[in-house]
């Protein structure tokens, strides 16, 4: 088991990882991803989100990713508008894993808002 924590604590077990937020900006990240992953969850660019209650999420652990391209971004941001915002950081290799045999995003909760309170 591994653990993260930054807008919210991060545990990673074998298969799941659980999202449990810390302040505000990661209450509404878990908002957020709920409600991106049932909107979106057909397009396949998602890491699967098994539950949530509130702000606290559990989703299926994936196998982490070593590169991320721009073209994986910029593919990810037309999909699910929301995530098309100036200070994201879905550049960032740690939000992304496979899945499925397709690259998924990890961390979809950032939105205009949300982004704004950094």
């Amino acid at each position: 088991m591994k653990l993260r924590i930054s807008t919210r604590l991060v545990i990673l077990t074998r298969r799941k990882v659980y999202k449990i937020p810390v302040d505000l900006r990661g209450w509404l990240q878990g908002i957020n991803e709920a409600q991106a992953w049932k909107r979106y969850k057909h397009t396949g660019t998602l890491a699967p989100l098994l539950w949530s209650l509130g702000g606290l999420v559990c989703m299926e652990r994936v196998q982490p990713l070593g590169y991320v391209s721009r073209s994986s971004v910029a593919y990810v941001k037309s999909l699910v508008p929301a995530l098309d915002v100036k200070n994201c950081d879905l550049h960032n290799v740690e939000n992304w894993g496979y899945h499925c045999g397709r690259v998924v995003l990890l961390d979809y909760g950032l939105d205009e808002r949300v982004s704004k309170m950094y």
